[in-house]
């Protein structure tokens, strides 16, 4: 029996093709074409492409602060229990909520800009 080996093929010759599967060594390929690829997205719109990279930057602290801001409620509700009032968990559950609002406006306006690339007739 043979046995195939998955992400290639045979040629009919005994040797094997590779598919357009991932592979490691294309990886300084990808990366040789990265200028090539934001220069032609500069050219686009240079204003867009600072946005969404300031947008992106802003998107990947909102976990790190929810994580953060989670550690203060939990310290919230042991300092409430030990003085029998819920008042020390508002202020930390309102900066969750408040993050969690900031986190998906900036994930809308993110994909907005997004479209503004694609253009009128995609989106």
């Amino acid at each position: 029996m043979q046995e195939r080996v998955r992400g290639s093929r045979s040629r009919g010759d005994g040797r094997r093709k590779e598919e357009d599967g991932f592979s490691f060594k294309q990886i300084p390929g990808a990366f040789m074409s990265l200028p090539r690829v934001m220069r032609l997205v500069w050219s686009t719109s240079w204003v867009l492409t600072i946005s969404l990279a300031v947008l992106s930057v802003l998107q990947g602290f909102a976990p790190a602060a929810s994580v953060w801001i989670t550690k203060l409620v939990v310290d919230g509700v042991v300092q409430g229990i030990r003085i029998h009032s819920p008042s020390p968990i508002w202020l930390p559950v309102g900066l969750q909520l408040g993050v969690a609002v900031l986190s998906n406006l900036l994930s809308s306006l993110n994909d907005t800009g997004e479209g503004q690339y694609a253009g009128p007739g995609l989106f």
